[in-house]
């Protein structure tokens, strides 16, 4: 018998849970991962280094971190296993 007649055999709701299968099936890896991402590289690297000068220059979020850290440890039940040593 061959892959046509095959096909014609299947009930339609066979026809459905396959076709509905190939729709729901993650692509193989070399579908993902060989094509290139869209856009310009050019402009990620400018916003990550714009990102990284923002984050340079915002010392009141150094002292916040700084405080949150502090106040974190102290309320520790055990004072000799602390958060960030």
């Amino acid at each position: 018998m061959s892959t046509a007649e095959k096909e014609l055999l299947k009930s339609d709701i066979e026809r459905q849970r396959e076709a509905l299968w190939r729709r729901l099936t993650i692509p193989p890896p070399e579908e993902v991962y060989l094509h290139p991402p869209e856009g310009n590289p050019e402009r990620a690297l400018a916003l990550l280094e714009q990102w990284c000068t923002e984050d340079d220059a915002d010392e009141p979020q150094a002292e916040t971190w700084e405080y949150l850290k502090r106040v974190l440890d102290e309320d520790r039940l055990s004072p000799d296993r602390k958060l960030f040593p």
